[in-house]
């Protein structure tokens, strides 16, 4: 199964979600999903610093990162989408159609997940908080 999540730019939230849901399948031995993030603006930017510095104090394995666009061929290629945002969900929809298996955080947890970028490294912690009690809910949802 490929997971896809999906953020605003792609350099706090979804790679934030992915580095974290990847841990936490490997916690719980789960080794039959690809998880892949993206973002729905054009450019090419590494992992935030706070986000890199967040995941680092935490001890959530990360690799070298440098964003990706949520294009039509990423859309495609996703079993599942879960988005940042709802507005992330109607980009998509609006994109490239209505995707059957496309939902956001707001959807799955009852809550849009605030997007940290621009302000600080507390900013970037309550964001990997709300991810942290967020993932179960999402494997949960995921594999229903």
């Amino acid at each position: 199964m490929r997971v896809l999540f999906v953020c605003t730019g792609n350099t706090c939230r979804s790679p934030m979600m992915k580095f974290m849901f990847e841990n936490y399948l490997a916690y719980i031995g789960a080794a039959d999903m690809t998880v892949l993030s993206a973002g729905v603006m054009r450019h090419k930017k590494p992992i935030s610093e706070y986000a890199a510095e967040v995941l680092d104090k935490h001890g959530v394995p990360y690799s070298e990162h440098i964003s990706n666009f949520c294009d039509r061929q990423t859309v495609q290629s996703a079993d599942v989408i879960i988005c940042a945002e709802q507005e992330h969900v109607e980009f998509i929809k609006r994109e490239y159609g209505e995707e059957p298996n496309v939902a956001s955080l707001a959807d799955i947890c009852g809550k849009d997940l605030e997007d940290p970028y621009g302000k600080g490294i507390a900013a970037y912690e309550s964001t990997y908080r709300e991810i942290l009690v967020a993932v179960p809910e999402i494997y949960a949802y995921i594999t229903k």
